[in-house]
């Protein structure tokens, strides 16, 4: 089995906070202020989905 690289685990952990910071600056700034707290769930639970699907896809083309 290969061990994690840095980039793919610096990858993986990062694209959710990137992706929640990016949602809450444009709450802020009022682009998203239709969202209420169960959209805001279902929008985090595909963020972390859609951060899983990249690193896996990162980790398989690594491998070939």
């Amino acid at each position: 089995m290969k061990k994690l690289s840095l980039s793919a685990a610096a990858t993986l952990l990062a694209g959710p906070a990137l992706a929640h910071q990016g949602h809450e600056a444009a709450r802020e700034i009022g682009a998203l202020h239709w969202v209420s707290e169960p959209d805001h769930a279902i929008a985090v639970v595909l963020t972390v989905a859609a951060a899983l699907f990249v690193g896996v896809v990162l980790l398989r083309s690594r491998r070939g």
